[in-house]
């Protein structure tokens, strides 16, 4: 009985103050609409999610050859064009494998993965181990740098 009178009470509140109520209930709409347009928006913008994983370490092949290596993953909704992948210093020096048999620019469809191999010998890995802060690196064709921090030892 007593919800019966508070709801009541309510009722009449509302039709003594109109204005204010008719306020209430337009923001409350407003706030629901401005909800519903951002959800709109990233549901359509969705399918066209582009998202890249690089992974990067060393490696060693059985005939004892050993290495670093830099792997790109299209983790993404689209396609995904690579014009170069590497490493890259703090101080923006670029290390590319110009021995490479891939042919940029590669375009990686979604869930495929792209690696590049660089060998211990190389008189440039052995200068880019001894830089502190080296990161591995995948450019794609719109110029953007992805780019994964190398864990030191």
């Amino acid at each position: 009985m007593q919800n019966a009178n508070y709801l009541i009470e309510v009722i009449q509140w509302c039709n003594e103050n109109v204005g204010f109520a008719t306020i209430v209930l337009s923001a409350l709409t407003l706030l629901v609409s401005i909800i519903a347009v951002i959800v709109s928006i990233r549901t359509a913008r969705l399918p066209y999610k582009k998202m890249i994983k690089i992974e990067a370490g060393s490696y060693i092949t059985t005939d004892g050859a050993s290495g670093l290596h830099v792997t790109a993953i299209n983790c993404g909704n689209i396609d995904f064009t690579i014009n170069s992948m590497g490493f890259i210093t703090k101080d923006k020096q670029l290390m590319v494998n110009l021995r490479s048999t891939n042919q940029y620019p590669f375009r990686l469809i979604i869930g495929e993965q792209l690696s590049e191999y660089f060998a211990n010998e190389a008189p440039a890995i052995q200068s880019l181990k001894a830089n502190q802060r080296i990161y591995a690196y995948v450019k794609d064709s719109e110029g953007k740098i992805y780019r994964k921090k190398m864990k030191s030892k």
